[in-house]
């Protein structure tokens, strides 16, 4: 495992291109790059930039908190297209069914 690349020039880019909430509203830090592993303090959470890219925002819907929630997981343990998936199914459920998207539901799609 080698050390994250993340710079906080890095992380300030994408708070300008609106992908990142200001640091100062959110209090995000690049890793420590002696880390090899991600090491959050008890009241921090990894998050990863491609979860960005793909559209996560903080604070994360209320669908994605109960699901992380329900599972016993971390935002970290989930994959960028994990997150694209959630996100996806939160449109699908709200913009088209107009329903309440639900865990058991998302279940069902996606592993059957």
């Amino acid at each position: 495992m080698r050390s994250s690349t993340v710079t906080e020039d890095r992380l300030q880019d994408f708070t300008e291109n609106g992908l990142l909430p200001q640091k100062a509203v959110v209090h995000w830090r690049a890793p420590l790059a002696e880390h090899e592993e991600p090491q959050p303090e008890a009241d921090q959470i990894v998050s990863f930039l491609a979860f960005h890219e793909r559209g996560l925002g903080y604070p994360g819907h209320l669908f994605l908190r109960g699901v992380l929630n329900k599972w016993e997981v971390e935002p970290q343990h989930l994959n960028p297209n994990g997150v694209l998936h959630i996100a996806g199914f939160v449109t699908l459920c709200e913009g088209f069914l107009r329903i309440d998207p639900h865990a058991n539901l998302f279940r069902a799609f996606f592993y059957g």
